[in-house]
């Protein structure tokens, strides 16, 4: 498999990792060191320090991925999705994000999360 085409599956793997709340897939997936940047406080954090809570969140709040579009580089990949997840007052929580994901090894070694941060407090 070709650097592009193996980029191509991290992804479609991350994104089911995610949306499953399956936080031995997402070590497989991640470097040990990887880090994860999001705009709210600008720093990068442990990618694996923030599994046990992601991947409950996940599961907890029924959160899929939507309209997802992806292009693999060499590199890596970016991805736009929209992240989707039931509220508790009935109505559709909705949030266009952006990733940029550093792959080496064949695993994420770096992932930069673009979202708006207000309209992720609403959920």
């Amino acid at each position: 498999m070709d650097e592009l085409a193996a980029n191509e599956e991290l992804g479609v793997r991350f994104v089911a990792a995610m949306t499953g709340g399956d936080k031995e897939a997402l070590q497989d997936i991640f470097d040990e060191n990887a880090v994860i940047w999001h705009p709210t406080d600008m720093k990068e954090k442990n990618a694996h320090a923030s599994f046990d809570g992601l991947t409950t969140f996940f599961r907890e709040r029924s959160i899929s991925y939507q309209d997802i579009r992806r292009s693999a580089f060499p590199g890596g990949f970016v991805q736009q999705h929209v992240v989707t997840a039931p509220k508790d007052n009935g109505e559709v929580f909705q949030m266009p994000v952006c990733i940029v994901a550093a792959v080496k090894g064949g695993r994420i070694v770096r992932i930069d999360e673009y979202y708006d941060s207000a309209r992720r407090a609403q959920l």
